[in-house]
């Protein structure tokens, strides 16, 4: 792909979101906002259009993407639903909830946007931004988070600069993302919902809705298959190495705190008043600063405080376990 593209910083209004979805069907990719985290989207019916995902991202090629439609209507069209689903997808569409369901095999959807599994991943986002971009383009939009695979996901429109650049001809800019955190992705086993990846929504509030708990993916049936995004061992990961549940920084680290810093310490806090909601929010932004931190002073390693794990407490650390996985 040229690197002569011209990266415009689009503000999100009408005419931008038509300029948008013009570049999409003109088969180019795209950043735009969504609640939880920005993404990078093209055609998800285009072959050619998915491909540059692939290939902008440095994705590797079996790890499927998820697909943002325009309502809960169009899930039929793509997907076969159970009864299960259709609770969920009741109570929390639109939403940071993706479903992982058997393909329709009358869905248009590129062939490259499954990686060849007999299922796919759909989401209803609820951010007015990209609603408005899947209603002006008349198409669902492949679209996972916008980063280089295996760096931390952007949450500002000035990382997803830094990482497309040159690469695609737009970013729509807006405010930081409210989340913070990809969605919540569930599959289903042998009629069995199953967590296959800690998002944003909380697994708590799916067991109290559909009354049953939900399994995580390791206590089934083994397998090696990538089955949806953010099943790779190491992803989310900065330049810098990790230290967990750290409780001050030793001489070549940086700090990041939760709670009150320590004193004399060089680093960044997720959230002075530990709250969850704002460390989420602020997570993979203040891997990015403490990364560039890191290389301004001459540090290797980011040493991380620990965070509760419950509610959303869980899946930041499980982003943070994955960020500091050496494989």
């Amino acid at each position: 792909m040229s690197n002569k593209i011209q990266t415009e910083l689009l503000k999100c209004n009408d005419n931008n979101i038509k300029k948008a979805s013009e570049y999409l069907k003109q088969g180019h990719l795209v950043v735009f906002p969504t609640e939880t985290v920005f993404g990078i989207g093209g055609d998800a019916f285009s072959d050619k259009a998915i491909k540059k995902i692939f290939k902008v991202k440095k994705r590797p090629i079996f790890n499927p993407l998820i697909v943002h439609i325009k309502d809960k209507d169009s899930i039929e069209d793509n997907a076969i639903i159970n009864k299960k689903a259709e609770i969920l997808i009741n109570y929390f569409m639109p939403g940071p909830l993706t479903l992982i369901l058997p393909i329709n095999k009358k869905s248009k959807i590129s062939k490259f946007v499954t990686a060849g599994l007999n299922t796919i991943a759909l989401r209803v986002p609820s951010h007015k931004i990209i609603k408005s971009i899947l209603e002006e383009f008349g198409r669902p939009i492949a679209a996972p988070s916008a980063n280089i695979s295996g760096k931390p996901s952007s949450t500002r429109a000035n990382d997803a600069y830094n990482a497309f650049k040159g690469l695609i001809p737009c970013i729509m800019e807006n405010k930081d993302a409210q989340i913070g955190l990809e969605s919540t992705v569930v599959g289903f086993y042998e009629g069995n919902p199953v967590l296959l990846r800690y998002g944003a929504l909380e697994v708590e509030k799916i067991q109290d809705i559909l009354g049953e708990k939900v399994l995580i993916r390791n206590s089934i049936k083994k397998t090696e298959k990538v089955l949806s995004p953010g099943q790779t061992l190491r992803h989310y990961s900065p330049v810098a190495t990790i230290r967990l549940n750290a409780v001050k920084a030793k001489k070549n680290e940086v700090f990041m705190g939760f709670g009150k810093l320590p004193e004399n310490v060089l680093g960044k806090n997720l959230s002075e008043n530990r709250d969850l909601s704002e460390a989420a929010s602020n997570l993979y932004s203040t891997l990015i600063d403490l990364d560039e931190l890191c290389f301004k002073s001459n540090k290797t390693q980011i040493a991380v405080a620990s965070i509760p794990n419950i509610g959303i407490g869980k899946t930041i650390n499980d982003r943070l376990k994955k960020a500091s996985n050496k494989n």
